[in-house]
């Protein structure tokens, strides 16, 4: 199911469906069509917008701002901190500051600080390869950058097995 879910998923996304309105555009052109025109500016039309930054800010806005970092921590402090993975680069000569992708650096900085608020949490890290083809643990990366900054290893756990968000979840309730 998790392989048939990374096939299917690109065939949703927002360039897939730019493809094919150009594709269908062409399709039509050479058919003699007049709608293959509209199809072909509409997809480049779309193409821009999806690329420029003001409108891919309001697109992503309302995502980024629906919950606020945490700011200062109560009496009732979580004990536990976890970490979905956020993908790594799969280059054994990077560093591992390198290796990490600029989701996973900016999850971990956040776990940092907020270790920082709470008085001995545990941190998870959770999240194994995404990549069906790629047998490479992103939360050991993570994990390794969290030492780095100084955190206790009995205090970091990870989990190396899920492979997607809904996994991860899995993973975090066992």
């Amino acid at each position: 199911m998790f392989l048939f879910k990374k096939l299917i998923k690109p065939f949703f996304l927002p360039p897939m469906i730019i493809i094919v309105l150009l594709v269908y555009g062409l399709v039509c052109v050479n058919l003699r069509k007049k709608s293959g025109k509209l199809f072909i500016l509409t997809g480049v039309l779309l193409f821009y917008l999806f690329s420029i930054s003001p409108v891919t800010n309001v697109i992503i806005k309302p995502l980024e701002t629906r919950y606020q970092p945490v700011k200062i921590v109560t009496a009732n402090s979580p004990s536990v901190i976890v970490v979905l993975a956020g993908g790594v680069k799969v280059n054994h000569v990077f560093p591992v500051t390198s290796a990490l992708k600029c989701s996973s650096m900016a999850r971990i900085l956040e776990a940092y600080r907020i270790y920082r608020m709470i008085k001995s949490p545990e941190i998870i890290i959770v999240g194994g390869s995404g990549d069906p083809l790629v047998d490479f643990e992103e939360s050991k990366k993570m994990r390794d950058v969290m030492l780095m900054l100084g955190v206790s290893r009995k205090r970091v756990k990870i989990e190396v097995e899920s492979r997607d968000t809904y996994e991860n979840l899995g993973a975090v309730k066992r």
